[in-house]
């Protein structure tokens, strides 16, 4: 692990606004007007303050370079990174939205709202897992559901003790009858060949 991330405390408030102001303006022709200080630090310490609303900031290298948040609304949750521009391009987003998982462990759903022009942001979503829900005016939706990466994994273990039940019965049809095995064997390896053909038609 090349980042940690650790609870917010109140006198991070400047770090989030000037963080979120440089992240907004950031590349922009026109410059988008700030939230005045003042006003963002009564919305942070009201949030900080919420049940529902983590706040943490994400750390590399000792050095305090970014933010992530998870605020829950009507029943969904929403998570929201921004990482200093100094420090992109080292997976740090990556890293630390999984590690908010870990965090918040009775999270099983996470939604992010992205902006649909914003590719790289979300490249970095589905890279953890999130999938696209749906578009809504300029934003791509975006969740992640724990709850069928858990069934994903379920069926994982069962399969892999099935694949040992499959050995099993391959062993004892060579010992019975090994001819007749090659010939059954052989078949699989035809299907199996043609579900992969079928497979990389999907892929392309």
């Amino acid at each position: 692990m090349i980042i940690k991330i650790k609870k917010t405390k109140i006198s991070d408030s400047k770090f989030f606004y000037d963080l979120r102001s440089n992240h907004l303006n950031s590349g922009s022709k026109k410059k988008i007007e700030k939230t005045s200080f003042l006003d963002h630090d009564k919305w942070f310490k009201k949030n900080m303050k919420e049940k529902d609303h983590f706040f943490f900031n994400i750390f590399y290298k000792k050095i305090k370079c970014g933010y992530i948040r998870c605020q829950k609304q009507k029943n969904v949750n929403y998570i929201s990174i921004c990482v200093n521009k100094n420090f992109r391009k080292k997976g740090i987003a990556t890293e630390a939205l999984f590690e908010i998982e870990n965090k918040l462990k009775k999270i099983k759903i996470f939604t992010a709202i992205v902006n649909r022009k914003n590719f790289k942001s979300i490249e970095t979503f589905a890279k953890v897992g999130y999938i696209l829900h749906k578009y809504k005016k300029k934003f791509a939706i975006m969740k992640k559901n724990l709850n069928k990466l858990k069934i994903i994994n379920q069926i994982e273990n069962i399969r892999k003790k099935n694949n040992s039940n499959w050995m099993d019965v391959l062993r004892l049809a060579y010992k019975k009858s090994p001819k007749e095995a090659s010939l059954i064997m052989s078949k699989i390896y035809n299907q199996d060949n043609r579900i992969s053909r079928l497979v990389k038609k999907l892929a392309k």
